[in-house]
């Protein structure tokens, strides 16, 4: 069964923030016209020139030839990084983010300093939709940018030679820089319960071809996937998020940070749980409360409870 339309374009908005560039878009007449920033430092290679902005502390690096960009991803990306700080108690680590309107740009923007310092590089080519904005309103790059450089930064937390299972990457990424997913995560697993898997299951795997849609340097129009590969990881980043906000809530914002580090020494989820502090560690026994949870949530909004089936 596919999702429900109100679910389909919530969730299509969202994750537009880490795969598709999804949006509604403003018409020629609603265009605004950037300020000149002063923002970012200029740096010259050969005949080329790129505008870098550090921010000192913040976790990340922005290296972009064109420097009307560089106001439209700060705002998320510190948004993001005060996130990072609140579930995993600590700055994230330095991620030099690279942005281009093309890929030929893209292979001429310089990334030796980033290089040098060993930060970890997240490339991402804006897409043309997403290269202006309506007066007034955020430009929709900046949670884009900020999806790929959490992504990173969590990585980064875990360690290189550290994989994630998907449901901690995907929740904690939402936690950390998708409020648009956050909203509306449990509203869709609400909407169309079938698509929500029990918990064990849902620990065991993810859904198919999802790095190709998050971590592509040319981010994937969600709406050209097949429907079946769009449903499954719409719900799936769905049900993590609320996963993720369910663990927060019921055991503190730092316990994002400690199943991170949990998941560095072993693959299995009860004990990952376990050592995070998480009660009832087992995830049959989770999963009954996760449910719970769910409704509590449903009563405190005057919402009569659809039950989320097995």
């Amino acid at each position: 069964m596919s999702p429900s339309r109100p679910l389909v374009l919530a969730a299509l908005l969202a994750a537009g923030l880490a795969g598709g560039g999804c949006s509604l878009f403003p018409s020629h007449e609603e265009v605004w016209t950037p300020i000149p920033t002063r923002l970012g430092t200029r740096a010259v290679s050969g005949a080329d020139t790129a505008w870098v902005l550090t921010q000192p502390g913040a976790g990340y690096e922005v290296i972009t030839r064109s420097r009307e960009r560089l106001p439209d991803v700060k705002p998320d990306l510190d948004l993001a990084a005060r996130a990072f700080r609140r579930y995993f108690g600590t700055a994230p680590k330095t991620v030099a983010l690279v942005l281009a309107d093309s890929l030929t740009e893209l292979e001429r923007t310089d990334t030796l300093s980033a290089h040098e310092r060993g930060a970890p590089i997240v490339r991402l080519v804006v897409p043309k939709e997403l290269r202006r904005r309506r007066a007034y309103q955020s430009a929709p790059i900046g949670g884009l940018a900020a999806a790929r450089v959490a992504r990173a930064w969590i990585r980064a937390q875990a360690g290189d030679s550290v994989r994630l299972p998907r449901w901690v990457l995907e929740g904690a990424t939402g936690l950390v820089a998708e409020p648009a997913l956050q909203e509306f995560s449990i509203e869709a697993l609400r909407r169309r319960s079938k698509l929500v898997q029990p918990l064990p299951a849902f620990f065991a795997a993810g859904p198919a071809g999802v790095d190709s849609v998050t971590t592509a340097p040319v981010p994937v129009d969600l709406r050209k996937l097949k429907r079946q590969q769009r449903d499954s990881l719409l719900a799936y980043r769905a049900q993590a998020v609320a996963v993720a906000q369910f663990l927060a809530d019921r055991s503190g914002p730092l316990v994002v940070g400690r199943l991170v580090e949990a998941f560095r020494t072993t693959r299995d989820p009860a004990a990952a749980l376990a050592a995070a502090g998480v009660t009832p560690a087992q995830p049959d026994s989770l999963d009954t409360v996760w449910r719970a949870w769910l409704q509590q949530r449903d009563r405190q909004l005057g919402i009569r409870p659809e039950g989320v089936g097995r």
